[in-house]
C-alpha cells in the first residue's frame, strides 16, 4: 500500500516515528512531504527517510498564511497526483486533507489542538477524524455536523509514540542540575501571549544550574545568542530526545508538544503557556504531572528541583503510556480501515 504523510511541525516527526518505521518494514511505500518550519527538518535528518520539502509560509503573520496556503496547497497537489497514494495520515498538517480529497484519497486528520482554526478544514475533509478523549467534552458543545467521523482515543498524542520508547529512555544523568527551556510558540496561530517574557529568569537561573535553550526555529535562536545568554547552553541543532529526558531536571516549556511529552514520562515539568491552555494541557495538570506558572522565579525552581519525586507521578505517568499503547493500535489499524470503507 502507499500511504502519504504529510509534516508542517516539529512534533509531527516524533509522532509517526513508530508508524512510519513500521510501515517501511512491513514493505509499504511511504511518501513523506515536509515544510521547512521551526527543527522539523533537522528532526527528519535524524531519522534517516526520504522525504520531499514542499514549502509555503510558515510565519506568524495570519494575512500571509492565508495568502500563501492555495501556493503550498498546488505544490502538493501537484506532487502526490504523480504517486498514486492509496491513504493519507496527518498530525494537524490543514493541507492533506483537502489535497486528498480533491485526489480521492482517503484520509486521517488528527489534532489535540482544539483552538486550531484549520481543524474546520481537517474535520470537513478527512475520512476519519482522530482525536484525544480530552477533547471529547470540548467538541460535544460544538455544533458540528461532522461528528460522525470522530473516533477519539484514550490518553493524549505524547502517550501514543512514548509508548513504544520508555523503555529505551535512559535513567541516569550526569552530576548537576539541569534546566531545559523551550520559548513560546511565537509563530503559532494560536498564540497571542509575550514573546521573550523569560529572559531575565534565564539569565538568572544561569548563575545557579546549567540552563539549556530550546529555540524554536531561526528567529528565537538569533535571539538567544545575544551575548546576555552566555552562560545559557542554546542550541542550534535539533538533539536527540533521549539526551533531554536524561539530563534534564526540570523541563519549562512556553507551550507544545515537547512540554507535554517531558511530563508523560513523568519529569518534573513548568508549563508558562500565556494562551488559553488546551484540554489536554488541563487534563495533564489534574492528573499532577504538569504545573502551570505563568512567571517562574529562581528559588520556586530551584524548589520544584529538590522536591522528591511522588509515587501518584509515577502511576499516573505508567497509565499514559498504557493507553497510549492502545491507541497506537487503534490509529495503526485506521490506516487500513479506510482504505477498505
Amino acid at each position: 500500500m502507499k500511504i502519504w504523510i504529510d509534516f508542517i511541525n516539529t512534533p509531527q516527526v516524533s509522532f509517526f516515528e513508530g508508524i512510519v518505521n513500521r510501515l517501511i518494514r512491513e514493505g509499504h511505500d511511504v511518501i513523506l512531504t515536509c515544510r521547512d518550519s521551526s527543527n522539523t527538518v533537522d528532526l527528519l535528518e535524524l531519522t534517516g527517510w526520504n522525504y520531499n520539502i514542499i514549502n509555503g509560509y510558515s510565519g506568524k503573520s495570519t494575512f500571509l498564511k492565508y495568502l500563501m496556503f492555495p501556493l503550498r496547497l498546488a505544490r502538493l497537489f501537484l506532487f502526490i497526483k504523480r504517486k498514486h497514494v492509496d491513504v493519507s495520515i496527518c498530525q494537524s498538517s490543514f493541507y492533506l486533507p483537502l489535497v486528498s480529497w480533491l485526489l480521492g484519497i482517503p484520509s486521517i486528520y488528527t489534532n489535540d489542538n482544539e483552538h486550531a482554526r484549520g481543524n474546520l478544514i481537517g474535520f470537513l475533509f478527512a475520512k476519519r477524524v482522530f482525536l484525544p478523549e480530552p477533547l471529547r467534552p470540548f467538541l460535544s458543545r460544538k455544533r458540528l455536523p461532522v461528528k460522525r467521523k470522530f473516533q477519539f482515543y484514550p490518553g493524549v498524542k505524547e502517550g501514543i509514540y512514548l509508548s513504544g520508547k520508555e523503555e529505551n529512555l535512559p535513567a541516569a544523568k550526569s552530576s548537576g542540575t539541569s534546566v531545559f527551556f523551550r520559548p513560546e510558540p511565537m509563530t503559532a496561530q494560536y498564540y497571542n501571549g509575550p514573546l521573550f517574557q523569560h529572559d531575565e529568569l534565564l539569565v538568572s537561573l544561569a548563575q545557579q544550574v546549567s540552563v539549556t535553550i530550546i529555540p524554536r526555529g531561526v528567529g528565537q535562536l538569533e535571539h538567544y545568542k545575544d551575548i546576555k545568554f552566555r552562560q545559557c547552553t542554546v542550541l542550534e541543532k535539533a538533539i536527540d530526545f533521549k539526551t533531554i529526558v536524561r539530563e534534564c531536571d526540570v523541563f519549562i516549556g512556553g507551550g507544545g508538544s515537547m512540554t507535554r511529552e517531558l511530563a508523560v514520562l513523568g519529569k518534573k515539568v513548568i508549563s508558562t503557556y500565556a494562551g488559553e491552555l488546551l484540554a489536554v494541557d488541563r487534563y495533564l495538570i489534574e492528573l499532577g504531572l504538569m504545573q502551570h506558572i505563568l512567571q517562574p522565579d529562581v528559588q520556586s525552581i530551584l524548589r520544584i528541583v529538590d522536591k522528591s519525586y511522588d509515587d501518584s507521578i509515577m502511576k499516573a505517568s505508567k497509565m499514559l503510556l498504557d493507553k497510549g499503547i492502545l491507541a497506537n493500535k487503534l490509529l495503526y489499524s485506521s490506516v487500513f480501515e479506510i482504505n477498505i470503507m
